[in-house]
């Protein structure tokens, strides 16, 4: 019954002890990453895949969660589509990791993991350092029929998306909730996300 708390959690790097997805899931409690945590924790097995850089990310992840006994698997692009994906069933989850958002070797696994039932999580995440918003829409946009649960908020949803809700400014101190959720109701209706999730924030000076 010990209450937990940010502070009480040193994630340096001299951490000795991993975090049991269980602890982490409580300290997010009421955040929008509390979505893609739960899929994790409930599942009963985790793929991770990516090429290049993202995907030796991909394998220490998946070295991580069998650390805290998530049972979890890199599955190379190129096994995906020879039998690699076969580790993966309905319910489980599959990480993508991608710079651009078009490694053309990942999107094979997209259509499998869609068969399969398996559960496909996208934080949209944008960073204008990365790439334009422009690009981002044409990019991100054909890759949201494959998404379970997507995270983001308002700037998110209308840079990387399109979506803009009406006469909305964060910096007024006051949040007009009718016109977010509108624009996260338009983004269910048309890509059929099980769960579309955000946080709202308003900015005081």
């Amino acid at each position: 019954n010990t209450k937990i708390t940010t502070s009480e959690i040193n994630f340096k790097k001299d951490i000795k002890k991993l975090v049991p997805l269980e602890l982490i899931s409580e300290l997010l409690q009421g955040q929008p990453e509390i979505k893609s945590v739960e899929l994790l924790k409930n599942a009963a097995r985790i793929g991770a895949t990516g090429c290049g850089h993202s995907g030796i990310i991909c394998q220490h992840f998946a070295h991580l969660m069998c650390c805290i006994d998530q049972p979890a698997k890199f599955i190379s692009p190129a096994e995906a589509v020879h039998g690699g994906t076969g580790f993966l069933q309905r319910g489980d989850v599959c990480v993508f990791a991608s710079r651009g958002g078009k490694t053309k070797e990942l999107l094979p696994i997209l259509d499998i993991c869609k068969a399969k039932g398996v559960k496909v999580s996208c934080d949209l995440n944008f960073r204008k350092k990365l790439w334009s918003s422009e690009k981002a829409q044409k990019v991100m946009t054909n890759l949201m029929q494959y998404v379970d649960v997507c995270i983001g908020n308002e700037e998110d949803a209308e840079l990387v998306l399109g979506f803009k809700p009406g006469d909305t400014d964060v910096t007024s101190g006051e949040l007009e909730l009718a016109g977010y959720k509108s624009i996260f109701e338009q983004m269910v209706d048309k890509f059929n996300f099980e769960y579309c999730v955000s946080s709202l924030r308003v900015s005081r000076s």
